[in-house]
């Protein structure tokens, strides 16, 4: 059951779409012949491009489509020998490849292990919604939302860590560069970022805060999002207090793994390095201070039994950020995450409606 919102009001908005059209421009270029090794080289890059697209086709193993359209994704936003305009149809086509693996019955056994995509079921995109999961979750989690999304009208893609992230090298810098690279793709594939909509939960709404101080979005929303954690209710408290106190007292951080918490679903990444859990530590850190620099309209949730982020975190980030549009919604009897996780209704209903509220503005 939701309570009440606090703060401005984001529920009651007209639900009639209003479609965002593909833009079509045609351009005649003189090129002059000190820019024709240029040219070259660009028509190149896309060739090679195109290539490794077709190749992926061919390729009978989800897990490893699924690793090389990410891996071929990554390396076209950061050429910078391609404008945003040459990348956008490259970047479409790698999307509808991953769209096409993106079922159970097409992504094979771990599936839920991979990132994402959902076009809009009809018409022309609402708006680009990029979803980021938690702490050790898998896109799987966020996948009924972001069906629901698609029947809404909405592009949607949803990408997490893996499990290297939470090794014994995890870096926080990498896990923000992760999702920064998820949002190029969706923002060249937008062509418009007030069109592109991020949400996370738990430790990825760390990284989505993070990410709307620094880029242009049009609207984020947060689920369960901790900027500090719950006492020893979760056992990641715990770890946390002695990685932090062994880095005060400059002693090394212990190498072995440490049991995933019991609430974690049954796929979920089951241990995780005490060196992830100071870096998680950093990201809730990073989160906070970039609250000043949030201007942009957004929803925070978190249930009123979370277990894991305190109480004070949805209100830390409701009164932290700038926003003249923002709204807080605490859920009542839910853990951390789990409903959302669980594709609880009312949660979706909730995600729903403010984003048909700031999508037809």
């Amino acid at each position: 059951m939701i309570n009440k919102v606090y703060g401005q009001n984001v529920n009651g908005f007209n639900d009639t779409p209003s479609p965002l059209g593909e833009k079509v421009s045609t351009k005649i270029t003189f090129i002059a012949t000190s820019d024709i090794a240029t040219v070259n080289s660009e028509s190149q890059s896309i060739y090679n491009y195109e290539v490794t697209i077709t190749s992926i086709v061919s390729e009978s193993d989800p897990d490893k489509k699924s690793a090389t359209i990410e891996n071929l994704m990554k390396t076209i936003v950061k050429d910078k020998t391609l404008t945003d305009i040459q990348k956008r149809p490259l970047l479409i086509k790698a999307m509808e490849l991953l769209g096409a693996i993106s079922t159970k019955e097409t992504g094979g056994e771990n599936y839920y292990k991979n990132p994402f995509h959902f076009p809009p079921k009809n018409g022309a995109p609402k708006g680009y919604v990029l979803l980021w999961p938690g702490f050790t979750a898998y896109p799987q989690e966020l996948r009924k939302l972001g069906e629901r999304l698609s029947q809404e009208g909405y592009w949607v893609y949803c990408n997490s860590l893996k499990p290297e992230d939470y090794s014994d090298k995890a870096n926080a810098k990498d896990w923000y560069k992760a999702i920064e690279t998820a949002y190029e793709v969706t923002r060249i594939i937008s062509e418009n970022p007030q069109k592109v909509f991020v949400g996370g939960t738990s430790i990825g709404g760390t990284l989505v805060l993070q990410l709307a101080a620094k880029k242009r979005v049009g609207g984020i929303f947060t689920y369960g999002t901790p900027i500090g954690l719950c006492g020893l209710k979760d056992k990641r408290t715990l770890l946390s207090l002695i990685v932090t106190l062994f880095k005060i007292l400059g002693i090394k951080i212990p190498k072995q793994k440490w049991e995933g918490s019991d609430y974690d679903l049954q796929k979920n990444i089951k241990e995780f390095s005490s060196s992830a859990v100071y870096q998680m530590l950093k990201s809730m850190a990073r989160a906070k201070r970039a609250l000043r620099k949030i201007n942009e309209r957004i929803l925070v949730l978190q249930g009123r039994e979370d277990n894991t982020s305190t109480g004070k975190s949805p209100k830390i980030i409701f009164n932290g950020v700038k926003s003249l549009y923002k709204g807080y919604i605490p859920i009542e009897d839910e853990p951390h995450t789990t409903g959302i996780y669980n594709g609880n209704e009312e949660s979706i209903v909730r995600i729903v409606n403010f984003l048909n509220g700031i999508s037809n503005q």
